[in-house]
């Protein structure tokens, strides 16, 4: 099942892929009522796009591959570390484009060249970025060469070399390099081309005043050609000696002692191997020891002790498998160890260092999206004293099924899940009076999807199912820390449910078995021992079903299915009774067989149920009430918006239900297809209509929707799917949601 395959408990079912047709900081902003606002921390769109550190500090980003369409963006970018903060550039570049070069000016302005259009066409392009009026401008006059993959280097006069790259569509690679003068906005050639043509190389302003270039491609061979830039003489040299390994997209940064260091990129593997360029001698030699992995498309940066760091970047070539790892590199042993991991694998991230001296490690492609990976809105920053990365924003992974529950002091725990990989044993801590989302101090005791968490009494957090164990656990949110219950689960379950009853105990009911078939059986948490006792069997065996706490005490629970495909939906209802401990089947079926419908109580004690998936593996938008009363189902006076199923529900203090995202599955001669919607439906109990609301910053399904003390609904993670673009990812994203 794809990048789902395994036991990860997501539970869109065996349809999951064969339907798929393709920190501090500042407060949150309050959205205007009925829209929606991105938590604090994140780009606009996420990129794969060079960036530069401005003399203001602040950090400029542009152009690139972005957004869940996969699309070439003319957009940028820039981030302000004092504000963790992320503005839009008023304007945009004339073309989108990717592989552009870009350099900081020492006026503090930046200059943007060259790049590749949607065509492949190499561009002549040619802007400068002022902060004072956060908007682009054209040079005097454009480049002489179109290019792209080139190199940009502002130099010790101001003046900036622009040095090779591909100039046309049949991959041509150039030798050329010319100069950028800011005092006349004009570019000329350099007085000598470079010896070799270079493209997707490097190039470091050195000590000296002159610039190595090295490395790259001429065509489609990699290069161990490596060469010095005179500014004096406008005239390129060779090295005494060539680079030791043939190597492209690969970093290259200059070191406090006026090395250069070389590490990773792509020759006819990624590369594990790092060189170190001396300027005294004009030679390359290999580092004491490799890096700990191959990475193509790495990042670097220099720490203020001297010493680097290399890190992310793709473990495979030709093959993209984003990496999280990072090493350190210690100039005064020329050794690589291993140091802190970011918290999302990500390659040809841009990589910056703050005015505090901290790396920032920005954007890139993560290891998520099926077709090539998903551009990552979020950046990281390195705190060399701890060795450890923190994210700009967001939350601190990629998460799709995980459980979320709203804490007594407001802040809301999300737990578990999994991305498109594997399950996940970590769980974050949302502050919505920051907006940002702060790792616990331990993980949970296994890796848990399709889990369950539910707030007890004393305001301790039960977590339980999601594995192919029977251990359960409870989160502390005065220590942040996780616990195991005293005693186990009687079963092991996925997708069950977990209510909390009057007295306090936790029903848990239904479900998934080990082997994908749904359970008939209940067990009874009790806070007051911690331990779980089995109580009345279910009338009917079923998962991925709705429960919800009626006025009286009882639990309906509602339709799901009898194993893990679409084709054992159920329309069929059952209650439960705490004081005999007994489950009852409600006498009338519901109007419609429900998967993964919503359930929310309403004023007048009716529930109600919508969306979900049939037996034919359709989603619908159709909705129903429960009357307790009488027993009966009955359908609403309107249905939703569009058709969904795995969506998140919030009954508002007014009364009002909000139903947002979730999948639209739709068949066609037998055949399902999936996207995910952002639309948002609201339900109001006294007209029984829904009307549609302002759409959520991004479509998604398989993410929890979390009513905050504010009134306002904390939207987080989920997946995302597009017939075109991306394909499939789970998401780091969040946003706050006004009703």
């Amino acid at each position: 099942m794809n990048k789902y395959a395994g036991k990860v408990r997501i539970v869109v079912l065996t349809l999951l892929c064969a339907s798929c047709g393709g920190s501090s900081g500042g407060v949150p902003p309050t959205p205007a009522p009925n829209a929606t606002v991105q938590v604090p921390g994140l780009m606009k769109v996420g990129r794969w796009a060079p960036a530069v550190a401005l003399k203001s500090g602040d950090m400029l980003e542009v152009g690139g591959l972005g957004s869940l369409t996969n699309e070439l963006l003319a957009s940028a970018e820039i981030y302000h570390p004092k504000t963790d903060s992320f503005t839009p550039v008023a304007n945009q570049l004339p073309i989108a484009a990717q592989y552009l070069c870009l350099a900081a000016l020492n006026g503090g302005t930046a200059l943007e060249v060259g790049g590749r259009d949607s065509s492949g066409n190499a561009l002549l392009q040619a802007e400068t970025y002022d902060p004072a009026s956060n908007s682009f401008a054209p040079t005097a006059g454009p480049m002489n060469d179109p290019r792209f993959g080139c190199t940009a280097t502002t130099l010790q006069d101001g003046t900036v070399l622009i040095a090779g790259g591909m100039d046309n569509i049949s991959g041509h690679t150039t030798d050329t390099a010319e100069i950028y003068d800011p005092a006349s906005g004009a570019f000329s050639y350099t007085k000598g081309d470079m010896i070799a043509p270079h493209s997707f190389h490097a190039a470091v302003l050195l000590a000296d005043g002159k610039v190595l270039v090295a490395g790259g491609l001429n065509g489609t061979t990699a290069l161990t050609t490596a060469e010095l830039y005179d500014p004096v003489s406008e005239t390129f040299s060779a090295t005494a000696v060539p680079l030791n390994s043939a190597r492209y997209d690969f970093a290259a940064i200059v070191l406090a002692d006026g090395r250069a260091l070389v590490a990773g990129g792509a020759g006819s593997s990624a590369l594990d191997s790092a060189e170190l360029y001396d300027p005294s001698s004009s030679t390359f030699s290999f580092t004491a020891n490799q890096m700990s992995t191959g990475r193509w498309a790495p990042s670097a940066a220099p720490l203020a002790d001297g010493n680097a760091i290399v890190g992310a970047g793709s473990v495979s070539f030709p093959a993209e498998v984003p990496e999280a790892g990072f090493d350190l590199f210690d100039a005064s042993t020329n050794t690589f160890s291993p140091t802190g991991a970011l918290h999302i694998a990500r390659w040809g991230s841009a990589a910056v260092v703050l005015p505090d001296g901290a790396p920032l490690i920005l954007g890139g492609i993560d290891d998520q999206g099926t077709n090539n990976g998903n551009y990552e809105p979020s950046g990281e920053i390195y705190s060399p004293t701890a060795g450890t990365f923190t994210v700009t924003g967001g939350l601190n992974a990629l998460r799709i099924a995980y459980a979320s529950a709203l804490l007594p002091d407001g802040r809301v725990l999300i737990a578990g899940g999994a991305d498109q990989t594997s399950e996940l044993e970590t769980a974050e801590v949302f502050d919505p009076k920051t907006g940002y989302f702060l790792p616990t101090a331990n993980n949970l005791d296994v890796p848990r999807s399709s889990l369950n968490a539910v707030t007890l009494r004393d305001g301790r957090v039960l977590i339980a199912n999601g594995s192919t164990g029977v251990t359960a656990e409870l989160f502390d949110p005065k220590t942040m820390s996780f616990s195991p219950t005293p005693g186990p689960m009687i079963a092991p379950r996925f997708v069950a449910t977990a209510t909390v009853l009057g007295d306090g105990t936790v029903l848990i009911a239904g479900g998934l078995d080990t082997s994908g078939n749904a359970r008939d059986t209940a067990e009874l948490y009790n806070p007051g021992t911690g331990t779980f006792t089995a109580t009345g069997t279910m009338t009917s065996r079923r998962a991925i079903h709705t429960a919800t706490l009626l006025a009286n005490g009882e639990v309906l629970l509602a339709g799901g299915s009898t194993s893990d495909s679409y084709s054992g939906a159920l329309d069929t209802a059952e209650i439960y009774d705490p004081t005999t401990a007994t489950f009852t089947a409600v006498p009338n079926t519901m109007t419609s067989a429900r998967v993964s419908a919503t359930a929310n109580r309403l004023r007048d004690g009716q529930v109600l149920i919508a969306g979900g998936v049939i037996a034919d593996t359709s989603s619908v938008a159709t909705a129903e009430l429960f009357d307790p009363k009488t027993g009966n189902f009955t359908p609403t006076a309107g249905v939703m918006s569009n058709a969904r199923a795995f969506q998140s529900s919030v009954s508002l203090p007014d009364g009002r239900v909000v139903i947002a995202g979730g999948s639209v599955i739709i068949v066609v001669k037998g055949v399902p297809s999936i996207k995910t919607t952002a639309t948002v439906d609201f339900y109001d109990p006294s007209t029984g209509q829904f009307h549609a609301g302002a759409p959520m910053l991004s479509p998604r399904d398989f993410f929890t929707a979390t009513l905050l003390h504010s009134g306002k609904v904390l939207i987080a993670a989920g997946r995302t799917i597009s017939v075109t673009g991306i394909g499939i990812a789970a998401l780091e994203t969040a946003e706050i949601y006004t009703p």
